[in-house]
């Protein structure tokens, strides 16, 4: 049976980790606690400053959170990690561990599906070609970065779909060294 709620002692939580008891006791509570654990450590969300526009997630293991920013001069992205990446850290401690990758959302459906999938290779090596009724993204990227791409077991591609609602096909473009110019 699984737990609905979740009560912590005082005495075996260290001072200052309260914010984290309440993350983790609103993780047993709802199926998706992320919205609410991000609106706890960043005001900016409880501001309506910067909006979720889509959560896609693997409970217990990895999530990806879209957001904008309601307000120009904002970075929603670097509103939710944090300085030194504190918040999003606070959030994934209280989720148990959570991997949570912010990523920024995009009217765009190739630019979205390339900051969903946080292409290391996003200037120099990543680009996607969208077909808007088949709702499927063609992107390719550089042979070294296939595997950060694709992520553990696809993990990396199958959550930035959900989120993005497309269907992704990653292309490998081998790498043109001085010996291609010779």
């Amino acid at each position: 049976m699984t737990p609905t709620a979740a009560l912590f002692s005082q005495a075996k939580m260290p001072q200052g980790d309260s914010a984290v008891r309440q993350l983790a006791h609103s993780a047993m509570i709802s199926p998706n606690p992320i919205p609410a654990a991000l609106s706890a450590r960043v005001p900016e969300l409880a501001q309506q400053l910067v909006d979720i526009v889509a959560i896609a997630r693997i409970p217990g293991v990895r999530a990806k959170v879209a957001v904008r920013s309601c307000v120009a001069g904002i970075n929603p992205v670097s509103v939710c990690i944090g300085w030194g990446g504190l918040r999003i850290a606070d959030v994934e401690k209280g989720l148990g561990g959570e991997r949570i990758h912010v990523v920024a959302y995009h009217v765009d459906p190739a630019t979205y599906v390339i900051n969903a999938l946080g292409c290391p290779g996003t200037g120099t090596g990543a680009a996607a070609a969208a077909e808007e009724r088949s709702r499927r993204i063609r992107v390719r990227v550089e042979a070294h970065d296939y595997p950060r791409t694709v992520g553990k077991a696809g993990q990396n591609v199958r959550l930035a779909s959900k989120l993005t609602g497309q269907k992704i096909e990653i292309l490998v473009e081998k790498s043109c060294t001085a010996d291609c110019f010779a």
